[in-house]
């Protein structure tokens, strides 16, 4: 009987105990979410490099641009030969001009030039001298090396001026600023691509040798040729091995070759384009010969001009090796009695 009672009574208690108190919330159950404004970060500033160092701006080639000239100015072949392959092309020239914004900046007498990623460098009008050494135009106007050959003693070159700004050609012996610059999508080794000095091409030859792209523009005397050019000046050997490796095609004046993508007109001469097993070819004017007493050009170049004498460095006995040929017809043979002969030829070097 209390047994009964005790249990309706507990289960009273119970219930009443639970209709008193809130409703729990589990513990696991998240907060309500609250709008949130994030704010915009800021926009990033273009990073300047310090001077001296080297700035992507954002190129399709991927060339970067040094942010600083070279002390001085440069002849074309010193130019050449101090930097090597880190002086622009004509190439790349034309891709800063195309692809970048230029803005004169009047307090600072230079170029700000903008790359595609908002990057930049400037270009100072430092001026340029002439043939002879003198100093022109100095904080006025701007003229820069590219590496790029034009015609003969000429090389392609950047210039401004009064707001106007181009790439034209100019006499190798005027000194220019130089802007270096580097392209890290070249991803050659040294190995498999080794350096070859400015103006230098590689025909695939079985010694390695590289010829010159185009010929010397003066001539000269054995003994001149020897000690200006030294181990530049190609042998006997050499000269029959571009002979029996190359194929040799005859150019009449005033034709264009075209070599590592640029274009070159050959002003003056006819002349061969020697092609290695490569592709690759060099340049070979029908320039004569020249006798120094009674200063007589024979069989030289211009229209009509038929033959070529190239110079070795090959001597015995008395005998020249040299280059010989005329449109049909390529050899290398020797002159005898060279001595007795008061003759200059053309040069064209390899190494």
């Amino acid at each position: 009987m209390k047994n009964h009672l005790i249990i309706p009574l507990l289960l009273a208690l119970f219930v009443g105990f639970a209709y008193g108190q809130k409703p729990l919330t589990p513990p696991f159950q998240p907060a309500p979410l609250q709008p949130v404004n994030p704010k915009k970060p800021a926009p990033q500033k273009p990073v300047t490099p310090p001077k001296g160092q080297w700035v992507d701006l954002g190129l399709p080639s991927g060339t970067l641009w040094k942010n600083t000239n070279e002390n001085g100015l440069y002849s074309h072949s010193k130019a050449a030969n101090t930097f090597g392959n880190s002086l622009p092309s004509r190439a790349q020239w034309n891709e800063l001009l195309d692809k970048c914004s230029w803005n004169w900046d009047k307090k600072n007498l230079c170029f700000k030039i903008v790359g595609p990623n908002g990057n930049s460098i400037s270009l100072p009008a430092a001026g340029y001298t002439n043939c002879q050494g003198e100093k022109k135009c100095n904080k006025k106007c701007g003229n820069y090396w590219a590496s790029t050959a034009g015609a003969t003693n000429y090389a392609y070159s950047l210039y401004f001026n009064d707001g106007k700004i181009g790439i034209n050609e100019t006499d190798l012996c005027f000194g220019f600023s130089i802007r270096l610059t580097k392209n890290t999508k070249l991803s050659f080794s040294k190995d498999s691509m080794p350096y070859v000095p400015y103006g230098y091409v590689d025909l695939g030859l079985p010694s390695g040798t590289k010829w010159k792209l185009i010929s010397e523009s003066d001539m000269y005397s054995y003994s001149d040729a020897v000690k200006k050019f030294g181990n530049t000046l190609p042998s006997k050997k050499q000269w029959e091995e571009l002979i029996e490796h190359c194929r040799w095609v005859w150019h009449d004046y005033g034709e264009y070759i075209e070599q590592e993508g640029e274009r070159y007109k050959i002003y003056g001469d006819s002349w061969y384009e020697v092609i290695g097993k490569n592709g690759k070819s060099i340049v070979i004017k029908a320039s004569g010969f020249a006798n120094i007493k009674e200063d007589l050009c024979v069989g030289c170049g211009g229209i009509g001009g038929v033959a070529g004498y190239y110079l070795s460095s090959t001597m015995a006995k008395n005998t020249l090796w040299h280059l010989y040929f005329e449109s049909a017809y390529t050899e290398c043979s020797g002159w005898e009695d060279f001595s007795n002969w008061d003759v200059k030829m053309s040069v064209h070097l390899a190494y």
